[in-house]
């Protein structure tokens, strides 16, 4: 369900197709894991598949379906844009989506699998905080130009990471305070 523009609190009104709510069906099973915006354009994610939206000024959208792995339950804030490319975490790998096909480039780690994935990005470089079996955490980067892993600690419970003036910025909570920390380990240009 997408509400009408600029009216959150409008959900069935049908008038004006080109500005009105927009209600779809899909046929995929299971619940949504994921969202962002490509090319202007939503891309919904389920653990199976990606939906995305080709948005029409008429009011003729267009869903497509990419039967592929999406991104992993509890891993909704993996999703991150890396210099033109679209990365995320599905239940085995950490891939690149390039509309239509996703490529796995998680090989490196082993065969832990990790979860709770929390991602951001910084020039070539994608980052991610997630926990492996036993529930610890830990920080991956990965330069999408050398196609390199490099592992370094992590902070206890992550929030989410910023990506603002240049910098990489993870923000965690401390006995109930938030506490920023710049992320340069392993992310510099």
């Amino acid at each position: 369900f997408c509400s009408a523009l600029g009216k959150y609190d409008e959900w069935s009104s049908y008038e004006d197709p080109a500005s009105g709510p927009y209600r779809a069906s899909i046929g995929t099973y299971g619940e949504f894991t994921g969202v962002t915006v490509v090319n202007q354009n939503p891309v919904f994610f389920k653990e199976d598949a990606v939906h995305k939206v080709y948005v029409s000024p008429s009011g003729a959208h267009q869903i497509v379906t990419v039967n592929c792995p999406g991104v992993a339950d509890g891993s909704s804030r993996s999703v991150a844009h890396v210099n033109g490319y679209l990365l995320y975490k599905t239940r085995n790998d950490v891939v690149i989506f390039d509309g239509s096909n996703v490529t796995p480039i998680s090989q490196a780690l082993g065969s832990e699998k990790y979860s709770d994935a929390i991602c951001g990005s910084h020039g070539n470089k994608y980052v991610m905080w997630c926990k492996d079996k036993a529930g610890l955490p830990t920080i991956f980067t990965y330069d999408l130009s050398l196609g390199l892993w490099h592992r370094e600690d992590a902070p206890e419970e992550l929030k989410y990471f910023i990506n603002t003036d240049g910098s990489l910025y993870s923000v965690c909570e401390n006995n109930g305070a938030l506490v920023v920390y710049e992320h340069n380990s392993g992310i510099s240009n």
